[in-house]
Parts: C-alpha cells; structure tokens; sequence
C-alpha cells in the first residue's frame, strides 16, 4: 500500500514541474509574436506597449487626409454613379410582377365533403347506358343530361347523387350534365352492341301530352305487339329477342321540364320478317288544348347519324279534351328483316 502511495507521488510532482515548464516555454514565444515596435508604439514603463491611437486610420476620415484610401478616377466614377431609365417592360414582364394569384380556398357541402361534380356511363345490356351522377354541393338540384340531340333534366337526391338510365343514341356518345348554378362534367364511353338495335326517340319540353306507339308485326291497340308507354316492356325483353322496349327518360313537371321517350327494337337478333309501324300521338288535356307544342323526333342511323325532324303543332281546343292526335307520318316504320 505504501509503494503505491508514493509512486502517485512521484506522478503527481513530475506532472506539475512539466505544465510549469511549458507555461514558460509558451510565455516567450507570445512575447516574441506581440513584440512592439519602436515606430509605432508607446511604451507604458510596465512591460506592455500599446498602440498611438492617433496613427490609426479611421473609416470615417475625411476624403482629403493624407492616410485616407486612394481617389477614383474620375472617369470610373462617372461610370458608376447611378441612373434613372425609362421603363419599357414588356406584358409578359407585368403579368409576373403582378401582385400574386390569391387561390380560392375549396369550398364543402353541408355534410363535409368537398366540392365536386363527378359523371361516369357505363355501357350494359340492350345498348342501355347507366349514367351516374355525384354532385355534392347540388343537393336536390335540377341539372340538364345530354346525349348529342337528345336533352333531358334530372334532380339529384339530397346528398348530391343521381343515377339514370339512358339509351345509346350513337356507338361512341358524349354524355355531358349542366346544372344552373354553373357545374358540369363531361363523360364519353363506347356501345359495342349499338348497332344491332333500332331506336326512335321523341323529346319535349313541359307538360305536351306526346307519346310514342309501337305496333309490331301487325298488332293492333291494346294487343301483346302494342309498345307504349302504359305497355313499356323491360329490357330483358329485348335480349331475349322477343321484341322491342320503351323508356322514359327526364323529370320534373315544371314548363321547362324536358322529357323524351326512346323506342328501341333488336333488329339484330329477331328471327322473322316484318315491320313495326310508329307513330306520334298526343292526349288532348286541359295542360295543352288550345296552345302550341314544340317537340324533336330522333332515329339514329348507323351509316348517316341521326336524322332529327322538329315539330311545331297548334294543339285543338279544350272542348276535345279525352281525344288524341295522330300523327302516322313523323315517324318511318322500321322493316325487319330475318337474320
């Protein structure tokens, strides 16, 4: 125990004597680096120089003292001073130091959704199209469905949806919406079986009466072959090539409501010859009589597009309420042919 006492000791001391000699060791080499000189100093009888202030140079000396930096050549300095120039810059140069777009902060529905108006068609069965619609700031709204000529308006539910369907009218229609406050969307989508069916359509505005008669292979009214409105048939009966459909497409009972109705028949698939006659016929009620109608008849061709025919017609006046007007001629039959 003693042995190691001392060697600590021993440690300890040499460790002491060698920081004292490097104290002075470094002590003369700082004196000799700050060493005064005679010119420029004063010496203070202590061992520490200090530096004349009056030999410093000060930045904010005057131009003309003699410790002052260098004058310019004047020729520089003509070239230097600044100068004002005429503004000439060019629209481009305004639009970008123009005062920074503010962007409009997205605005929510009532439930927290943003706002959107979201369209998709989707082909099915029969040439039949199903449009859905999410308008989520448009709860309850009237918004206006387009397919090329044919225009129809629909109201979304209260949440801002609407789902309806529609018949193709073209192999690649453009399905658009429009509401009144300025929404819209646009869809477009391909009808593989377009062509195997024929369709007629006829569109209105308001409360017309109008309507389109389908007698097939020889039927008469009220007869299996009789295709109306009170007689639509579905769809299923025309895949399975029994015969032709109707559907009513548009909503609302306002003056500027727009409706239509589309005849299609599956001349692509029917097994016998024959014709379907067509006709346009309006009830004679107390919404029409005596006033004139306007209306739009429709038959897409596959080889020349749609053939539209408009129809004006001064309707009878309201003593002939109950009856209804024939019109054979607006419409061409449709010839089948067996296939």
């Amino acid at each position: 125990m003693r042995l190691k006492g001392n060697f600590v000791y021993v440690l300890a001391s040499f460790a002491a004597a060698f920081s004292i000699g490097y104290a002075l060791q470094n002590s003369e080499g700082n004196n000799a680096i700050f060493a005064p000189s005679d010119s420029d100093q004063v010496s203070t009888g202590a061992g520490v120089s200090l530096v004349d202030p009056k030999t410093v140079q000060h930045t904010s000396a005057p131009a003309n003292d003699p410790h002052g930096l260098p004058f310019a050549p004047e020729a520089t300095m003509a070239h230097l001073l600044l100068k004002s120039y005429t503004s000439n810059v060019s629209a481009r140069m305004l639009d970008t130091l123009g005062p920074n777009p503010v962007k409009k902060a997205p605005t929510y529905s009532a439930y927290g959704v943003p706002c959107s108006t979201k369209l998709e068609a989707l082909a099915g069965p029969a040439a039949m199209i199903t449009v859905k619609l999410s308008a989520s700031c448009a709860p309850s709204e009237t918004f206006v469905l387009r397919q090329g000529e044919l225009a129809v308006t629909g109201v979304t539910t209260t949440v801002g949806l609407a789902e309806l369907s529609h018949p193709a009218m073209s192999k690649d229609p453009t399905i658009s919406v429009t509401f009144a406050g300025g929404q819209s969307a646009v869809t477009t989508l391909h009808v593989s079986d377009f062509d195997d069916f024929e369709r007629v359509a006829l569109q209105w505005k308001g409360r017309t009466g109008l309507e389109i008669h389908a007698l097939e292979f020889g039927a008469d009214y009220g007869q299996a072959g009789h295709v109306w409105k009170n007689s639509s048939r579905k769809v299923a009966y025309a895949t399975g090539a029994l015969g032709g459909f109707m559907t009513q497409i548009g909503e609302g009972d306002s003056p500027d409501s727009m409706h239509a109705e589309v005849y299609s028949f599956p001349s692509g698939a029917i097994r016998r010859d024959g014709a379907v006659r067509l006709s346009v016929e309006a009830e004679i009620t107390s919404f029409n009589c005596g006033r004139e109608i306007l209306a739009k008849v429709m038959q897409p061709k596959s080889t020349t597009g749609v053939e539209v025919v408009d129809l004006g017609l001064t309707m009878p006046d309201c003593d002939a309420i109950g009856d209804f007007l024939v019109l054979n001629n607006l419409l061409r039959d449709l010839k089948i042919a067996l296939n």
